[in-house]
């Protein structure tokens, strides 16, 4: 039940004189307001989410290969470029070196889409 319709209710308890109905209700209403309160902080904290999402994607920077967050020696990265322009996520690649008997094979990988970047 919403809470306006509650506190109609309570009103015409009030109203009619009926203290145990008005009680219930406003217990109740108690419970109706707990539920928005938990309700509004679950929302609050993915909405915190969502912003710090957006802002990672826009600290990223494409150097025509891969994505990079940061500069100098703050630089971090690589990123996947399928994943962050395709599903906006910010997956980091894994390095794979595979050296065997002077026979170089690196690649960077992703673990989301398992694109492979042969360097």
């Amino acid at each position: 039940m919403e809470i306006i319709d509650i506190g109609r209710k309570i009103l015409d308890a009030v109203e009619a004189a009926d203290g145990v109905a008005a009680s219930k209700l406003i217990l109740e209403l108690q419970g109706a307001a707990l539920d928005l309160r938990d309700e509004n902080a679950r929302l609050r904290e993915q909405l915190a989410e969502l912003e710090a999402h957006i802002d990672l994607i826009d600290q990223m920077r494409f150097d025509g290969t891969f994505y990079w967050r940061g500069d100098g020696e703050d630089k971090r990265g690589p990123y996947c470029q399928k994943c962050l322009d395709m599903e906006r996520r910010a997956i980091q690649l894994q390095h794979i070196d595979e050296t065997v008997a002077d026979y170089a094979s690196e690649w960077y990988e992703c673990l989301n889409c398992q694109t492979r970047y042969d360097l």
